[in-house]
């Protein structure tokens, strides 16, 4: 027996506060023009170079007008999600990617109308290092916030009420299990760093490098595949199926599906944590391989049931004929 997604209708107090995070940005952003307005120059500062020196201006309605609107369709399409849309991981990351661009846009409009109140010239407006870094770290923190409190799927309710998945098999049957499991928003932020630090190539190498290389990694891990055979479970990272983890059915005592949540393992990536070993990349279904003698391992990947029900009988077989096939080392 199996039961049906839960709705954000099951906490609606979530929903209430995720929309009102969502929809804060706006609002305070609409606020502070209407506080500023007056004392802005026309037209505005839209970009600074690297040199701290404005080097693109707008004409001020233009530019506040459209950052407070990008701010406002993000966070209106996000509130809508969570009022009206199931807990599933699609649309929790989609409110995660809406919600960090809805207070970023907002972070741009604030910082920008603080540096150029009260200067006459637009081109003497100083954008403060401390600016920078508010609106750049500053939409995490309401991410984060969006993370915690979202309505979580059941990645449970796959397995059934029958407690722990063990698939049937035959006598000297092999059978094989493939999943994966895939994260947009760090897809995304990882196309993001890419182009702006292709960009930053042609001005700043120093800078553009860095941020090249983050962005390339986070697109290369944004992916896992995981395998699950009679000589083990192996885990690989990304479309180049490669750094790879190997843990041995010897050492799992059982395998469940379970609801991952990446900041109790730790963060997202390979994490270690006193619950154990984490390779997570979003949060949801994911199995916990419980091993005797060694940390437990807890890996996202989607249909965790399927691949939980062979780990358990594949264990169960190499316990029951004393050997393995084949048996790698037990892992990290």
């Amino acid at each position: 027996m199996t039961s049906s997604p839960r709705t954000t209708a099951d906490a609606p107090w979530r929903a209430h506060l995720c929309a009102g995070v969502l929809l804060l940005a706006p609002v305070l952003t609409l606020i502070a023009i209407l506080i500023l307005w007056g004392r802005l120059p026309d037209p505005m500062p839209s970009h600074w170079g690297l040199r701290g020196a404005v080097d693109e201006t707008l004409p001020r309605a233009l530019f506040l007008g459209v950052l407070l609107l990008v701010s406002a369709i993000a966070g209106g399409f996000g509130a809508v999600i969570v009022w009206t849309g199931r807990a599933d991981r699609a649309r929790s990351s989609t409110t995660l990617v809406v919600g960090f661009l809805a207070w970023l846009f907002c972070g741009m409009a604030i910082s920008a109308m603080v540096a150029a109140a009260d200067s006459g010239d637009p081109h003497e407006a100083v954008l403060p290092m401390w600016l920078l870094v508010l609106v750049t770290v500053g939409p995490v923190l309401p991410a984060l916030l969006l993370h915690a409190v979202l309505p979580r799927p059941g990645a449970l309710e796959a397995a059934g009420a029958g407690g722990v998945p063990v698939l049937d098999l035959t006598p000297g049957e092999r059978a094989v299990w493939m999943g994966r499991a895939r994260s947009l928003p760090l897809l995304l932020i990882g196309v993001i760093l890419v182009a702006l630090g292709g960009g930053l190539l042609f001005t700043a190498p120093a800078a553009g490098v860095p941020v090249l290389v983050v962005g390339l990694v986070l697109i290369a891990a944004h992916q896992l595949t995981v395998r699950a055979d009679r000589s083990g479970v192996r885990v690989s990272w990304g479309p180049q199926r490669w750094p790879r983890h190997t843990y041995a059915l010897e050492a799992v005592s059982v395998a469940e599906p379970v609801d991952i949540d990446p900041l109790q393992w730790g963060g997202w990536g390979y994490r270690r944590s006193r619950h154990g070993i984490g390779l997570v990349l979003r949060r949801g279904p994911g199995i916990l391989l419980r091993r005797e003698g060694h940390s437990d391992v807890a890996i996202t990947v989607d249909d965790a049931a399927g691949a939980a029900g062979l780990v358990n009988a594949l264990a169960q077989r190499s316990r029951d004929s004393g050997i393995t096939d084949s048996a790698p080392p037990a892992g990290d």
